[in-house]
């Protein structure tokens, strides 16, 4: 069956065992090793005992109250800015033009069923996943005009690749059905997100200021950025232009020898807009 990975709840004993001991030794043991060893550098004694009250306190609150509240409210889709079968027919002229370009579209439809080939894909199947993409609903919530939508759109899909799925629904295959699929949220240790996540942007923040850079917030969108204006020479025109600068993950850590050069020039202006949701780093 075509499926993601089983929760850690549904695995053998001897599986759950061994990831728990992993997780122990890669997110506890290895950062507290290595802490014990720094303070053992500069001839300190680390603190083992304020350490773990903690790093408890930190786990309680974690379980008892930060994971339930995460855990609490289903997970909603922002509103459509434009129809669905507009948003739909723009999809699939993408689709075609990477088919175009080498990446077959069958392969790009086993993709979003976890590598089942399509022949194995059923109508019902077909009809599940395109409910969840567009509406983020279950075909059954999906009211009377959702659900000729879909099925359009299930019809589109079928004529354009010559696919004649099997009538039906096919157990043995599943799709890809993002906010409803399981939440799995791993512990970590409070040292490791603070030494991970935490110390890098501080860092990061204190080379930017070193070049000029502002830390702000947008009153409207509440986004965050670091900006400076551009000073071009003599009042004229600057030949460098100025930045717009879109970090990924981890936001900006990995950026910084190249956002230092493309600011060497002090009349070069930028906007260096920190986006959490992509960052997947702690706001601090």
């Amino acid at each position: 069956m075509h499926k993601w990975a089983q929760p850690l709840s549904e695995l053998s004993g001897a599986a759950y065992a061994l990831i728990r001991v992993l997780q122990i030794a890669l997110h506890y043991v290895l950062p507290y090793s290595l802490a014990h060893l720094f303070c053992g550098f500069l001839g300190a004694k680390f603190p083992w005992v304020l350490a773990f009250g903690i790093e408890l306190a930190f786990y309680v609150w974690m379980r008892k109250v930060k994971l339930p509240e995460l855990t609490s409210a289903p997970l909603v889709m922002d509103p459509l800015r434009e129809k669905v079968l507009d948003i739909w027919q723009s999809s699939m002229h993408r689709v075609a033009d990477a088919s175009r370009l080498g990446y077959p579209t069958e392969k790009w439809l086993s993709g979003w069923f976890l590598g089942a080939h399509p022949s194995q894909i059923g109508r019902g199947n077909l009809v599940e996943w395109i409910a969840h993409m567009f509406f983020a609903k279950e075909v059954c919530n999906l009211d009377e005009s959702s659900y000729k939508e879909v099925e359009y759109m299930a019809d589109d899909l079928c004529s354009r690749i010559d696919l004649v799925p099997d009538p039906g629904y096919n157990k043995n295959v599943r799709c890809i059905r993002f906010l409803h699929e399981p939440l799995f949220i791993l512990q970590r240790s409070l040292l490791q997100l603070v030494a991970t996540s935490i110390l890098p942007r501080l860092a990061v923040g204190a080379v930017f200021r070193a070049v000029g850079l502002r830390h702000a917030r947008c009153g409207k969108t509440g986004l965050c950025y670091w900006w400076r204006a551009g000073s071009p020479p003599g009042g004229g025109h600057s030949e460098q232009p100025d930045l717009i600068f879109f970090h990924g993950l981890c936001g900006f850590t990995g950026y910084v020898p190249l956002i230092l050069r493309l600011l060497q020039s002090s009349s070069t202006g930028a906007i260096l807009l920190e986006l959490e949701d992509i960052s997947q780093c702690l706001n601090v």
